[in-house]
């Protein structure tokens, strides 16, 4: 489905406007009872993000699977600078 171009296109629109810090929002669809909290996980590679996640009660991710394309995406900026954000 054209994920290299995809990917490509992304990262050029993130140069091409100077970003300096991103952040991905992503979610998983499951069925949960409204009357239960949803759980928010995340991670950063910067400790006074990651000491910010902390303070929102948001958990580190503990997950060890298969990624989606964002993934790459992330590897891609990384290398060139842009950092990952909350």
């Amino acid at each position: 489905m054209q994920a290299e171009e995809y990917i490509d296109s992304v990262v050029e629109l993130l140069k091409t406007l100077g970003v300096k810090r991103y952040c991905l929002i992503g979610a998983m669809y499951d069925m949960v009872p409204y009357t239960r909290p949803i759980l928010v996980t995340g991670s950063v590679s910067n400790p006074e993000l990651q000491n910010r996640l902390a303070l929102d009660n948001i958990r580190r991710s503990d997950y060890q699977g298969p990624t989606t394309i964002l993934s790459l995406i992330r590897d891609r900026v990384t290398k060139l600078g842009i950092e990952p954000a909350i």
